[in-house]
């Protein structure tokens, strides 16, 4: 069980998302408007409606650091254990499954060129268009030399003064929260502000369930069901991980 755990907290880094802390007390609290959704996606939680609407900015302050325990020491090294999965988030070591751009994408899954496709199908302005995808290819790039996180969050933070409501920017904006100094709790209330926003965001669910595999299994157990009803691919085996823990 405790390599279970080992295993589980060293994938945080690679899928971005994490066992952040659910009180929605600390760090600075940029007021956001509350956007009321006619979508039927997975019900929210009295205490995730009013987290999602305190986005506490990772833009201004880090929260956490990445733990100094032997898995994120091997992490930090390129050296993966044994047993994790090989491709993480946005990642892929078959140049034949990447999009080919310039700041390549892997073809299909988690930060993909195809979750890209769908986000521009929700986007009406070109120039918002290019904006996020330039924010989505320096958060999600294969080649993880060129990924920018300060870049990243200029484009996302750019396209929500333009259109603060697109879910879309959000979820990039978490991904970027927990690759700038690891923090937590700006991931978890950009992933839940998405979906208060796109309550049917099938990524979103996905870390969600990731999310909350430390601290509230049968929440998590929710988003996964509905990740995977959605068509979200189960990367990093949960399905496996949420059944042993029955």
């Amino acid at each position: 069980m405790s390599r279970t755990i080992g295993l589980i907290t060293a994938a945080i880094a690679v899928l971005a998302v994490s066992g952040c802390t659910d009180d929605g007390t600390e760090g600075p609290k940029p007021a956001l408007k509350k956007v009321a959704s006619g979508g039927s996606g997975l019900p929210v939680a009295e205490t995730e409606k009013r987290e999602s609407v305190k986005v506490r900015a990772s833009r201004t302050g880090k929260t956490g650091a990445m733990p100094n325990d032997d898995v994120h020491r091997k992490m930090r090294s390129g050296g993966l254990p044994e047993g994790h999965p090989p491709t993480g988030h946005g990642m892929t070591g078959d140049a034949a499954q990447l999009d080919g751009n310039a700041l390549p994408l892997k073809k299909n899954g988690l930060g993909s060129a195809a979750e890209l496709a769908d986000a521009l199908k929700r986007i009406p302005d070109e120039a918002h268009k290019k904006l996020f995808e330039k924010g989505f290819r320096l958060t999600f790039s294969a080649a993880r030399s060129k990924r920018d996180v300060a870049g990243a969050r200029e484009a996302f933070d750019s396209l929500l003064k333009a259109r603060p409501n697109q879910a879309e920017a959000y979820r990039g904006l978490a991904y970027v929260a927990l690759s700038d100094g690891f923090d937590m709790a700006g991931c978890q209330a950009h992933y839940l502000k998405a979906l208060e926003l796109r309550p049917d965001y099938g990524e979103v669910h996905y870390a969600l369930a990731f999310l909350y595999l430390g601290s509230d299994r049968a929440r998590g157990a929710r988003h996964l069901a509905k990740a995977l009803e959605l068509k979200i691919p189960d990367e990093q085996g949960l399905q496996k991980i949420y059944q042993a823990g029955n």
